[in-house]
């Protein structure tokens, strides 16, 4: 579980590690360096902020409201105020280009 941001605002990689025993180390540390993971390199240490590894999972959200239904999407998630998904592009496309057999 993760700890309290208030009393423990930056977790460690090896912390991340040890909250799962399905987390691998390589895992983590490769996640961290695509930025999967929110982190904060000071020097040559690596932190993760708490507050946005809680966010980032959702787990201040179910505390709060135990109704959630984590497949409806959620207004910041790419849903339209009426209720419909908005499309989405993967990163480098433009919305309205032709992409055929990977060139452009």
């Amino acid at each position: 579980m993760l700890p309290n941001p208030e009393l423990q605002p930056l977790l460690r990689p090896a912390d991340v590690i040890g909250l799962h025993p399905t987390l691998r180390r390589t895992a983590v540390y490769d996640a961290l360096k695509k930025g999967e993971i929110p982190s904060i390199v000071i020097g040559s240490r690596i932190f993760i902020p708490t507050a946005a590894l809680r966010r980032m999972l959702h787990l201040d959200e179910r505390e709060h409201d135990p109704g959630i239904d984590s497949a409806e999407p959620r207004p910041d998630q790419g849903a339209k105020p009426d209720g419909r998904a908005e499309p989405t592009t993967s990163p480098g496309s433009r919305r309205g280009s032709t992409n055929v057999g990977g060139l452009e």
